[in-house]
């Protein structure tokens, strides 16, 4: 979710992102890109949800992007742990801070 040209909170689901919310496995399409690209350039926390079923979130705290790559090895390397074949534009590392400050 964005608003005003910022991502404003990261929901993410277990089967697309394994190492979520540590990491997200950002797809391929254009507006997931440039939303991707967006949260990688920001300095604030967000909030982050995880999708446990349908229309059930769990807040796990605030996150934000740490490192970003779209390194073709690296890539590799997530879409064999994620089982994701040629899905995967970028990979972003998240670090959190659960103590409520941005």
């Amino acid at each position: 979710p964005h608003r005003d040209g910022s991502v404003v909170c990261a929901c993410l689901s277990a089967e697309l992102n394994p190492d979520a919310p540590d990491v997200i496995l950002a797809g391929t399409g254009p507006d997931i890109v440039r939303w991707g690209k967006t949260f990688a350039g920001q300095k604030d926390f967000v909030p982050t949800f995880m999708k446990r079923a349908t229309n059930a979130w769990q807040y796990v705290g605030r996150y934000r992007v740490a490192q970003v790559t779209a390194e073709p090895d690296e890539i590799s390397r997530w879409e064999s742990v994620s089982g994701r074949k040629g899905g995967i534009a970028m990979v972003l590392y998240l670090e959190g801070n659960n103590d409520g400050r941005t």
